[in-house]
């Protein structure tokens, strides 16, 4: 299926622990399989526009998901957290965001900046780290 924008396949996941993986806990589990809702029984993930797909979820510039209140008060006490997602760009050219740390009121965030992975504004990595269509498996810790 060729797509305008983005592709995010199966799971949005948040985890809680240690940086290293070792007992971390699952605290989200969004799988975009024809539902928003976290298979954890947490709080839904949001549509800003977009098309949910049995097995994905597509949508084009300036749309995307957002999620409220995804941790607990209490969760916010650790540090350590991870996010992981697969997805896939059908245009890498330019900046395309991928994770969103400040509900949009600022430009920081992880992107992809012309097939490399770039952390705005800190730095930027290698190029070809996507392909125009091919699916990514991403884990920011």
């Amino acid at each position: 299926m060729k797509t305008i924008g983005i592709v995010i396949l199966l799971s949005l996941a948040v985890l809680l622990g240690p940086a290293s993986g070792w007992g971390a806990t699952l605290v989200r589990d969004y799988e975009l399989n024809g539902s928003f809702a976290d298979a954890l029984g947490g709080p839904v993930i949001n549509p800003d526009g977009g098309i949910l797909n049995p097995t994905n979820y597509s949508f084009g510039p300036n749309l995307g998901l957002n999620v409220v209140n995804a941790l607990a008060p209490h969760d916010y006490s650790t540090s350590d957290y991870s996010i992981e997602t697969t997805f896939s760009f059908s245009t890498l050219s330019g900046f395309r965001k991928i994770i969103d740390f400040l509900d949009r009121t600022s430009d920081n965030g992880l992107y992809n900046l012309n097939t490399a992975l770039n952390f705005f504004p800190v730095t930027t990595g290698p190029s070809n780290a996507f392909q125009p269509d091919v699916f990514a498996h991403l884990v920011v810790t």
